[in-house]
């Protein structure tokens, strides 16, 4: 802003036209275009030439070097603000789900996953909790974001977490009966096979990932365990093959099947992997550890970015079995013998697993390891594609600015609250003579004012002191 000049866009217009203000050097260009704006205390119409702002997209976009009032500059602002809030709302809803809600009725569901630190203190077992949990049962403590963690029910409030039993879910309430279904004992809820009972007919059912075995009414999930959730050291808040914190200053990638985080640096360090394929050249990773538990897909060359004659070799059993002409009882690999020479850390193309095998000894196979996930579509992305604007709209969570004031004035003592208000006061204030000054001058603020401005603000704080 150093260069900053004040400009009359229209010398022959009455004195009290409102002073403009120009955020770079003035250069000639072609007229711009003209507006008409009446005056609230005249009927004669003003004239004035200024560009107009351009609406992209519903939101308004304005050139480098325009020129415009104080008072258009403090709106655009604070539409900036407002249109910054929306996306952030809309982007919280998609990506984290509601907050008003614990997702432990819906069972073992993809979803992103949050541990806390705080209760690890009292509590050596390691547990997670949904979204909603960590913005209201832990919302003071210091959590750990988990991000998306696969067929994981919320651990908070049971019995996970005994040794702390003052500590309930805030957002447990009663379930309500659904479609008139009365339905078996809570403990039967890690059971592949549940058994449900209509008013008119009995009928056996398969569904591991909702509380459909939860007897209806009143539940205590104090005395649940939820036996299927898979925990390593993510809730410790590490990650990678070196154990270490989370680091943003470090790219890290995900492994599809343990769901752990693995730095770059390290994955070419740990495995054989030289170089680390861009992201837009590769699906998926498969680290090391989770490959020699699932060697099949070595199985699958195909499937690679890139392949290295050393990596693996694949001979022959000569294992000709006959296969019936169904699609699910020929197997792709039949016969290949893998032996890994070293360990590596495996890129997938797109559409990898495509080229998975689906006849039915390999899905044995897949079930035997706990993959079968690779088949499965993302039940998740498919809500988030079918929500309408309207659920979204509805479902958004409350305003981020009245949490943070409401985080601000139950963590901070009230002396330390006072002294935030009258500092901010106190500044607002001193920034409001600093554009009356300037507005009255017909001047623009400069990066040298700003400097001054807090220079003397920081001042005059100590001189209080």
């Amino acid at each position: 802003m150093d260069n900053e000049k004040v400009t009359d866009t229209n010398p022959k217009e009455p004195s009290n036209v409102e002073s403009i203000i120009t955020t770079s050097e003035v250069t000639p260009s072609p007229p711009p275009s003209t507006t008409t704006s009446t005056t609230t205390n005249a009927t004669t119409t003003i004239t004035t030439s200024q560009p107009q702002a351009n609406i992209i997209g519903g939101k308004r976009s304005r050139k480098d070097d325009e020129i415009i009032s104080i008072q258009e500059a403090l709106n655009d602002q604070l539409e900036e603000e407002k249109n910054l809030l929306e996306e952030a709302k809309e982007q919280e809803q998609e990506d984290w789900g509601d907050e008003s809600i614990c997702t432990f009725d819906k069972g073992y569901i993809n979803q992103s996953v949050f541990a806390c630190k705080t209760c690890q203190l009292s509590n050596d077992k390691l547990f997670g909790f949904c979204y909603g949990c960590s913005m209201h049962c832990h919302l003071y403590h210091d959590v750990y974001e988990l991000f998306n963690k696969r067929n994981f029910r919320c651990d908070c409030g049971t019995k996970i977490q005994e040794p702390n039993n003052s500590f309930k879910c805030q957002l447990s309430g009663i379930l309500k009966e659904d479609d008139n279904n009365n339905v078996n004992n809570i403990n039967n809820s890690n059971n592949t096979t549940t058994t449900t009972t209509t008013t008119t007919t009995t009928t056996t059912t398969t569904n591991n990932n909702h509380l459909n075995d939860i007897d209806i009414g009143s539940y205590d999930k104090s005395q649940i365990l939820n036996e299927r959730n898979h925990y390593n050291h993510n809730f410790k808040g590490k990650y990678c093959y070196c154990d270490s914190p989370y680091d943003y200053k470090e790219d890290m990638i995900q492994c599809i099947f343990c769901e752990d985080w693995f730095h770059e640096n390290c994955l070419k360090l740990n495995s054989n992997v030289t170089d680390i394929p861009s992201p837009g050249e590769f699906s998926d990773l498969i680290c090391a550890d989770c490959l020699s538990k699932n060697q099949f897909l070595l199985l699958y060359p195909q499937i690679r970015c890139y392949i290295e004659n050393d990596h693996i070799i694949i001979g022959d059993n000569n294992n000709n079995n006959n296969n019936s002409n169904n699609s699910n009882s020929i197997c792709k690999v039949e016969g290949g013998v893998i032996t890994p020479n070293k360990k590596y850390d495996l890129f997938c193309k797109e559409l990898w697993k495509d080229e998975l095998c689906s006849c039915l000894k390999c899905k044995e196979i897949y079930k035997d390891k706990k993959v079968e996930f690779l088949f499965e579509k993302d039940e998740n992305s498919l809500k988030k594609k079918n929500k309408t604007v309207d659920e979204n709209l509805d479902n958004k969570p409350v305003n981020v600015f009245e949490m943070g004031q409401d985080v601000f004035s139950k963590t901070l003592p009230p002396t330390q609250q006072r002294a935030l208000i009258e500092g901010f006061s106190d500044m607002k204030e001193k920034l409001k003579e600093l554009f009356s000054k300037k507005l009255d001058k017909n001047q623009v603020i400069t990066k040298q004012d700003i400097q001054s401005f807090f220079v003397d603000l920081n001042v005059n704080k100590k001189f209080k002191k």
